[in-house]
């Protein structure tokens, strides 16, 4: 195999790879995003329920 060769094939599993870890990267992002919305739900819905709390105490001290 002459040097031509191997750098071509070199080139070639390089690009190979890259691809693989693009298709990766791109698999993993709306996992993350879907992971992330929830725990922004989670929360804003836990602040509204004391949020909700809070005035119903009020309401009832008046």
């Amino acid at each position: 195999m002459t040097m031509i060769e191997k750098l071509a094939m070199n080139m070639a599993m390089e690009v190979k790879a890259a691809r693989s870890r693009m298709k990766s990267v791109i698999g993993w992002l709306p996992f993350l995003y879907v992971l992330i919305l929830f725990h922004i739900c989670s929360c804003v819905k836990q602040q509204q329920q004391i949020f909700c709390c809070q005035e119903t105490e009020m309401v009832n001290t008046f």
